[in-house]
């Protein structure tokens, strides 16, 4: 890249930026710090949005739990996570809702 292809790039990836902290600082406005878990829920959910306009469609970002086994057969259960990226192109979840 070039000095010009990497300042555009820049400035694209900055904007990304400014969009993400005007959305949160819009929410952080009207509510504050009295109610931190929808705060954190917003923020969580607009950077899953953000991640899944930037990933090739066949991955997809999503909120939940894993669930794997282990060589004795096993199930293993994740606690939740916020932000899981997977191929959906090659694997199916185990339960969805909504």
């Amino acid at each position: 890249m070039n000095f010009n292809e990497t300042n555009v790039f820049n400035k694209f990836l900055s904007s990304y930026n400014a969009e993400l902290l005007s959305k949160v600082s819009r929410l952080d406005e009207l509510i504050g710090r009295d109610h931190w878990l929808s705060v954190g829920n917003y923020k969580e959910s607009i950077l899953r949005s953000l991640i899944s306009n930037i990933l090739p469609r066949k991955y997809e970002v999503s909120t939940g739990f894993i669930l794997a086994s282990n060589r004795k057969g096993e199930i293993l259960k994740s606690r939740q996570i916020d932000i899981i990226i997977w191929d959906s192109a090659n694997y199916a979840p185990i339960f969805r809702d909504g």
